[in-house]
């Protein structure tokens, strides 16, 4: 249950370095009613972003939950659904999660990445549970748009083996 959640991450908060956010992700699982009370419950809480809070995402709904939290919202699975729309459609949040091995690769991350740029859009560069081959792309974008940010590249010591030397974040 989402009170639940919200009652141990305020236990796990307390215990925080200074400094340190937590980033969140619903993963689609609530409904509007649900993500509303979520998010008032987190607002005291050292929230860096969270991700995919509505499990039906449309584009007004979520601008207008984005106006209530004082932390980003962000889309991760929804982004294919704003990156088919028009060059002018507004980003409803203030995040996006970016995946080239989801968004198309390399050359697709960087236009999609331009574009995010222009709106004045935070991102974080991840990779999915990729291998050491899979990671490279990733680290590689993340040097050429000079990333300062926290990005998700750590995820090849996920796996059990990996064939390659994974890239150093």
């Amino acid at each position: 249950a989402p009170e639940g959640a919200t009652r141990h991450l305020a236990a796990v908060a307390q215990r925080l370095p200074a400094g340190v956010g937590l980033r969140l992700d619903a993963n689609g699982a609530w409904d509007l009613g649900t993500a509303e009370r979520v998010i008032a419950a987190l607002t005291e809480l050292p929230i860096e972003s969270l991700e995919e809070p509505l499990g039906r995402p449309d584009s007004a709904t979520l601008a207008r939950l984005q106006a209530r939290a004082p932390f980003p919202l962000a889309l991760d699975e929804s982004l294919r659904n704003w990156i088919q729309g028009p060059d002018t459609t507004p980003f409803p949040v203030r995040r996006a999660v970016v995946k080239p091995a989801v968004i198309g690769g390399v050359a697709a991350t960087l236009h999609l990445l331009g574009r995010l740029r222009h709106l004045g859009v935070e991102w974080v560069l991840t990779g999915i549970v990729d291998s050491a081959a899979g990671l490279w792309p990733t680290a590689q974008v993340s040097a050429a748009i000079g990333s300062h940010g926290s990005q998700g590249l750590a995820t090849w010591d996920w796996l059990t083996e990996d064939l390659g030397v994974p890239p150093i974040p």
